[in-house]
């Protein structure tokens, strides 16, 4: 039968990791944040409440393996767990057998009746996330791994991002429009690269062969890239996405902070603290 012949104005790629349109027909170039992001991999299941009072509640728990992490997700009638880990550190067997482990603690029989299945996961994004008349939305853009859930987050802004540039000329469209939205979505996706990536570089531990390459050898930015984000004006930055009709960005995502300080890492040292308020500048 002959093919359907489809003609558009502006086509939304939402094929996911396929990325049919975006990557394979426009030759938007992948790039991989594997350097990085180091899970590639993850098992999941779905497992019975044990104790619905103490085990149903409204928050996302992750906890810390010897090869990656291991998510809980409370739902209505189940429990939704997965462990997230790195295939070049470890076996898929071993990480089934250490998440059987871990889900017995809880309790012996769930662990050992769960049946898993297995997720391939591909870190990175396309060079440019608008190209022509194609716009990959989602997955057929970039992806990275669950902990922070930044894969809902960029679906959806990205597609508020292309309403909000459609609806700024009513419609019209030219290279200035398409590389502001292009620079916006960039600089949010390799923000959140760099924050998901704080999660693991800062750990103190050291008990496994990945953690001792984590914590050694995995840097979120190279020299001159942090060079950039340090020197180069914020305000300038936002002046230029203003003015190309790209929306404002997530920049340097103010959650490092948080995430830095659980790992140990305070904003200033022990000394410029103690020094700081014992001259009354604390305020």
């Amino acid at each position: 039968s002959p093919l359907l012949k489809i003609e558009a104005d502006l086509f939304v790629d939402r094929t996911g990791f396929k990325s049919m349109l975006l990557e394979e027909e426009m030759g938007s170039e992948f790039i991989s944040f594997n350097d990085v992001l180091l899970n590639d991999t993850a098992i999941a299941t779905r497992i019975p409440f044990v104790d619905k009072e103490e085990e149903l509640h409204n928050v996302t728990d992750c906890h810390a393996m010897q090869y990656g992490w291991v998510w809980d997700i409370p739902l209505w009638n189940r429990i939704g767990t997965g462990y997230c880990y790195s295939s070049q550190f470890t076996r898929d067997d071993l990480a089934e057998d250490e998440f059987r482990r871990h889900l017995a603690k809880k309790d012996a029989k769930r662990a050992e009746e769960a049946e898993f299945f297995k997720i391939d996961i591909r870190h990175g994004k396309r060079k440019r996330a608008w190209v022509k008349n194609v716009v990959g939305i989602g997955l057929s853009y970039g992806f990275l791994e669950p902990l922070e859930s930044t894969g809902l987050l960029t679906t959806h802004e990205n597609a508020l991002r292309l309403l909000a540039t459609l609806e700024r000329r009513n419609g019209i469209v030219n290279k200035v429009d398409v590389d502001g939205f292009n620079l916006s979505v960039d600089n949010d996706i390799e923000s959140m690269k760099n924050f998901v990536a704080m999660h693991y570089v800062l750990s103190e531990r050291e008990d496994s062969s990945y953690w001792k390459y984590i914590v050694n050898e995995v840097a979120p930015a190279k020299e001159e890239e942090l060079y950039d984000m340090i020197v180069r004006s914020p305000r300038l930055y936002q002046e230029f996405t203003f003015a190309s009709n790209g929306p404002g960005s997530w920049g340097a995502l103010d959650g490092l902070l948080y995430i830095a300080a659980g790992m140990g890492h305070t904003p200033l040292g022990k000394t410029e603290c103690m020094y700081r308020l014992r001259d009354g500048r604390h305020k």
